[in-house]
């Protein structure tokens, strides 16, 4: 039987990539793919509300908050345990008194409300 050749895991990066400089350092580095969360979270097409989208606009990842319990990192929470994902409804539906939205570093780069396709060219 022929021995397994040692192959080096491909990875997908995800965290604090926004701009197409880090995504193509990852690429060029070979993974697979990365992830943007925070970028498409605040685009046109998003479900989040408009409240939530300026909201993201006007933050930094310097308000953002690690959760006491699943050490997720949050923005604009109070409620920050909740089990039920209440609050996360809550701060997705723009209730910023008692809900939070999960975001990453890449809010740094958000400064407007875009359409996907723009974020994506």
């Amino acid at each position: 039987m022929k021995a397994k050749e040692n192959t080096t895991e491909r990875l997908i990066p995800s965290g604090g990539i926004a701009t197409k400089e880090q995504i193509d350092y990852y690429m060029d580095n070979g993974a697979l793919a990365v992830c943007i969360g925070t970028l498409f979270a605040a685009s046109e097409e998003s479900q989040i509300a408009d409240k939530t989208k300026r909201e993201l606009i006007e933050r930094t990842s310097a308000d953002i908050k690690y959760m006491s319990r699943s050490r997720q990192r949050g923005l604009i929470y109070k409620d920050e345990d909740d089990p039920l994902g209440r609050s996360l409804k809550k701060g997705i539906d723009g209730d910023f008194e008692n809900g939070y939205i999960f975001v990453g570093t890449g809010i740094d780069y958000v400064k407007e409300i875009l359409p996907v396709q723009e974020i994506v060219n």
